[in-house]
């Protein structure tokens, strides 16, 4: 018995068994055959097409937790920046002392200052440069903290988003894998059908 092309197709499921107690010849139509194998094609297809937005729509979230780069580019420029202030001003803080112990020095060696009281300017002139260095020093790594606080972040996130992209290239291999052996096994249950 032939069957019609245009005719519908009632396509059994893979879990369907055939009955031929009856002694006629069971089997399928090859118009059948070819819409039921076709369907579970394009089942598939559309289930690997929603594998793949899902996987492009988790990357491009996890990539979001990644720092934008301006705000890197900022933070590097305000880095320069305050280092730059901080040299600045050191210079002039020892400029204003230097003047003074030339001053100090000149008068010394003018003769209208004693070496006692020009060894004591010394002293307070070298403690006050000392802790000029030391303030120097401390706002300098302040500044270098904040800077490596930034390096840090930005290292941290990369490791998440690099671990979040192979827990997702993974969960995306192994649903191609099920999706290969669901659909596969249907559409070879279809072909393998008798045909009448």
């Amino acid at each position: 018995m032939q069957a019609d092309s245009t005719a519908e197709c009632t396509v059994a499921l893979p879990h369907a068994k055939i009955n031929d107690a009856n002694g006629k010849k069971c089997g399928i139509v090859p118009d059948c055959q070819t819409v039921a194998v076709t369907q579970q094609q394009t089942y598939w297809n559309d289930e690997v097409a929603r594998a793949y937005k899902t996987k492009d729509s988790a990357k491009d979230y996890a990539k979001r937790s990644m720092m934008p780069e301006d705000e890197i580019s900022r933070a590097r420029t305000i880095r320069v920046k305050m280092s730059k202030e901080n040299r600045m001003r050191a210079r002039v803080q020892i400029a204003g002392i230097a003047q003074k112990y030339r001053a100090a020095k000149d008068a010394m060696l003018s003769g209208s200052l004693d070496k006692a009281a020009f060894e004591q300017a010394y002293k307070l002139v070298a403690s006050e440069v000392s802790s000029i260095r030391f303030e120097f020093a401390s706002r300098q790594k302040d500044i270098e903290e904040a800077w490596d606080l930034v390096k840090k972040r930005q290292e941290n996130a990369e490791q998440y988003v690099a671990q979040d992209l192979m827990a997702i290239d993974e969960v995306y291999e192994q649903t191609l894998a099920q999706l290969t052996e669901r659909y596969g096994k249907r559409i070879a249950y279809y072909q393998s059908l008798p045909l009448i």
